[in-house]
């Protein structure tokens, strides 16, 4: 009888590998750190930009929500102003000039915006109301996980993702105090102080339309400031052109400027003051 026998295995041959030589293997593949780096931002890596892009999203939007407030508030403003001048015909006169400065001055980076206008019963209070919707690719790409329909009255560009569009809303309300109120009740119930600096330097003639622009526009605010009734409350407003000098009258110069002293050459009405 011939007995067979299996060869033990040698070190650094191909046979089994022994639980004793894999231990030390085992032990320096758990000390060993390099590449946790890479690996660390690889899985961060969608997250952060997740967030980046959901910065720039969110960041247009409070950009176009900014300027569109700054347009209203100028249509509601230019609204309240057009209808003091034109009582006769004051909604349809205050609705065109609130759209044409909202036109010109709305955000251009939209999809759409629209606006709405309204006055109350005495057409002494004008509101306007933007709606717009503005992009946002980043966020878009949610919808690849959860296909959510867009809005109600979204536009065509943003209809087929309910992701891609946000809509916002803003206002700003313009009221004009009428005429009887100011004169029975003494205007808002405060008083009020306004300066106002005129710019007259030789910039504002050319020819002088500009200039008697200035004042005829400084004339009108001081009648809209300078309430009818002053027994309950007062209004007042100053005066001063941008210029080096002001003139402030012979009575007021030497409180101004002081005495003039003698062999001095000197305006007496004229206090150089700077603006």
């Amino acid at each position: 009888m011939f007995a067979s026998r299996k060869p033990a295995a040698q070190p650094g041959g191909n046979g089994p590998v022994s639980a004793t030589r894999m231990a030390p293997l085992l032990r320096r593949l758990r000390r060993d750190q390099s590449g946790n780096v890479a690996m660390l931002f690889s899985l961060l890596l969608i997250p952060l930009v997740a967030m980046i892009g959901l910065a720039v999203d969110f960041g247009r939007v409070y950009s176009v929500t900014s300027h569109t407030q700054a347009a209203l508030d100028a249509a509601a403003l230019a609204a309240g102003r057009t209808a003091q001048l034109n009582p006769s015909n004051a909604v349809t006169q205050a609705s065109a000039a609130a759209t044409a400065y909202f036109n010109q001055a709305k955000p251009q980076d939209v999809v759409s915006s629209t606006l709405q206008f309204s006055v109350n019963s005495s057409n002494t209070q004008f509101t306007v109301t933007a709606s717009s919707w503005v992009r946002t690719p980043f966020l878009s790409v949610l919808y690849s996980l959860s296909h959510k329909a867009a809005q109600g009255g979204a536009p065509a560009a943003c209809s087929s993702n309910g992701f891609g569009c946000v809509l916002f809303t803003a206002t700003s309300t313009a009221a004009l105090c009428p005429s009887q109120a100011c004169t029975t009740s003494g205007g808002g119930g405060s008083n009020v102080e306004v300066a106002l600096m005129l710019d007259v330097t030789g910039s504002m003639c050319s020819p002088c339309t500009k200039i008697q622009a200035v004042q005829s526009a400084a004339k009108d605010l001081i009648d809209i400031v300078v309430w009818s009734d002053q027994s309950q409350y007062y209004s007042r407003v100053a005066l001063a052109p941008f210029a080096e000098a002001v003139n402030v009258g012979t009575a007021l110069a030497p409180v101004v400027r002081g005495s003039v002293t003698a062999n001095t050459s000197s305006n007496p009405r004229r206090s150089a003051v700077p603006a």
